[in-house]
């Protein structure tokens, strides 16, 4: 198996994280305050241990394991699920324009959703089509995280959305900072190291869209919907870019050292 120790130490601490996220949703949050119960407080340093130990396995076994950057010939997998992200962001503006048109904000932060579903479907189908991105198109992808950001800041400064939306502020704050070193590798201008380093943030990255976002919806799956904060990010475009974006980093080194 290519680079199986990078592989199964993230899948292992993923898989950690994800059901330490749920029982913390489930048994320890608050739900008017969003702060822990007062019995549960200790939680809050277990999943920061966790997370930190996650981050620290990761970055050893890539260090370990990792050869030269080759990627995957076959762009399918990538390509397809980059559309899947620009349909979800499409979807998402259909659904949401009654509301965004109300303001400023609303109709700047539509324009830039518009732009980040073009340039993923874009991305995608150029891939499929075996032709190069052009290099205003990974600029496409950028905006929409920042705007996000910033309007996680804006609807969100009362202290009570404080504790569980400092996963949206890591998670957002970290897709920023993948989608920089997408568009830089679209257009060819990352190091080996540089590249290397992207495989590295692209976990991280994946795996903080995937924890963020997955408890709460197996929450509400499970029928305790009531549970979760009401300012909680819970859409499905963050859950699924971070499959994009492991896919992504997955591919840039597609052979094992042993192969390369």
């Amino acid at each position: 198996m290519k680079h199986k120790s990078v592989y199964v130490s993230f899948g292992a601490c993923l898989l950690g994280l994800v059901v330490l996220r749920t029982l913390q949703l489930l048994f320890t949050i608050e739900t008017a305050t969003g702060f822990y119960k007062p019995t549960y407080e200790y939680f809050a340093y277990v999943l920061i241990a966790a997370v930190l130990f996650s981050v620290a396995v990761i970055i050893y076994f890539s260090v370990v394991d990792l050869g030269r950057v080759n990627p995957n010939p076959n762009l399918k997998v990538k390509s397809i699920a980059s559309i899947v992200v620009g349909g979800l962001f499409a979807a998402k503006c259909v659904e949401s324009i009654d509301y965004y048109k109300n303001s400023k904000l609303g109709m700047f932060v539509l324009v830039v959703e518009i732009l980040a579903a073009v340039g993923f479907i874009l991305f995608g189908a150029l891939n499929i089509a075996n032709k190069k991105p052009n290099p205003a198109i990974s600029l496409m992808f950028i905006p929409v995280f920042i705007v996000e950001l910033i309007v996680v800041f804006i609807k969100n400064n009362g202290i009570n959305s404080v504790p569980e939306r400092v996963y949206d502020v890591v998670m957002l704050a970290l897709c920023v900072w993948f989608s920089i070193q997408l568009a830089k590798d679209i257009n060819g201008h990352l190091t080996e190291k540089e590249t290397k380093i992207m495989f590295v943030e692209g976990l991280i990255t994946s795996a903080a869209c995937i924890i963020t976002i997955l408890p709460r919806n197996l929450v509400a799956l499970f029928g305790y919907e009531s549970l979760l904060h009401r300012s909680a990010i819970s859409e499905p475009i963050y859950f699924v870019f971070g499959i994009f974006v492991l896919i992504y980093v997955i591919d840039l080194f597609w052979k094992s050292k042993k192969e390369n």
